[in-house]
């Protein structure tokens, strides 16, 4: 997935408000930044938030979590595809 981000791309995730589910720690934000991307929305939570701040990509999610994504009912399923965030459509690529 984070293969296809190129420069300037936003990353919107939809973990539908999971509370629980980590879906990004500092790793995987890194390489984010690293292929240029310009800022993530996650409709959840993130991990290593201390750590994630230090790397000044911008985020916007529901709050941190010390949890993996994979330690909870939520596992990446689709990408490049439509998600309702916070109520919102977001469609790839607009």
């Amino acid at each position: 997935m984070l293969e296809s981000i190129t420069p300037g791309d936003v990353l919107v995730i939809s973990a539908q408000a999971s509370h629980f589910t980590g879906c990004l720690g500092d790793m995987l934000v890194r390489y984010f930044k690293l292929r240029g991307g310009a800022g993530i929305v996650v409709d959840g939570r993130v991990r290593d938030a201390a750590r994630i701040r230090a790397l000044g990509v911008p985020i916007w999610c529901t709050g941190v979590t010390p949890h993996y994504a994979s330690q909870t009912e939520l596992f990446p399923s689709a990408f490049n595809v439509p998600v309702g965030v916070g109520g919102t459509l977001v469609t790839p690529g607009t």
